[in-house]
């Protein structure tokens, strides 16, 4: 069955407005840009989402849900117990060649600071990644809210643009809590 017309728009909204709330947050992205992104007018772009919150949960999801993804193919094919260190390698292959799924977490994390309602979608995206690592990887809650600790230090250290940011990897990481 095909999707829709507002479907599929709904969808490049989302995806216009992953790119542009990671490179001007939340607070800065204009519903105007999304909507001349997309090629659609800011009524029609509050038709298919009712307020600007709702465009931004919605791309959270879709960048969670991205992550969930890419991690969970990466470890398919590998037992189990040597899918930690290929999760880890594929996490940090993600976090250098999609920049905007780096960067649309952290803005995340910070409207989640002055926001309730991002605060919880947030919370709900970050248990979701907590919750498929243990799954994939047969860990405890422990261990796997330490690996997302791990993920978000990558995630700053390479925002930040450190020095040696390969010095902060995921796997390097892992390695040295062994």
């Amino acid at each position: 069955m095909a999707r829709s017309n507002a479907e599929d728009r709904r969808a490049q909204v989302i995806d216009a407005a992953i790119a542009l709330f990671a490179h001007t947050g939340y607070e800065g992205t204009k519903t105007s840009a999304i909507a001349a992104r997309v090629g659609v007018s800011q009524p029609y772009l509050f038709q298919l989402f009712p307020t600007k919150k709702a465009i931004f949960i919605a791309a959270w999801h879709q960048a969670c849900d991205r992550i969930v993804e890419t991690l969970t193919e990466a470890v398919a094919a590998t037992p189990r117990e040597r899918r930690l260190p290929v999760l880890a390698a594929a996490y940090d292959e993600l976090v250098t060649t999609d920049r905007d799924l780096l960067t649309i977490q952290i803005h995340a994390w910070s409207a989640s600071a002055s926001d309730a309602d991002i605060a919880e979608a947030t919370r709900a995206g970050l248990e979701r990644l907590r919750d498929s690592a243990i799954e994939q990887l047969g860990i405890s809650a422990e261990q796997s809210t330490r690996l997302l600790a791990d993920m978000a230090f990558y995630n700053i250290s390479v925002g930040v643009a450190m020095r040696d940011p390969g010095d902060c990897t995921v796997t390097r990481l892992l390695q040295q809590h062994r």
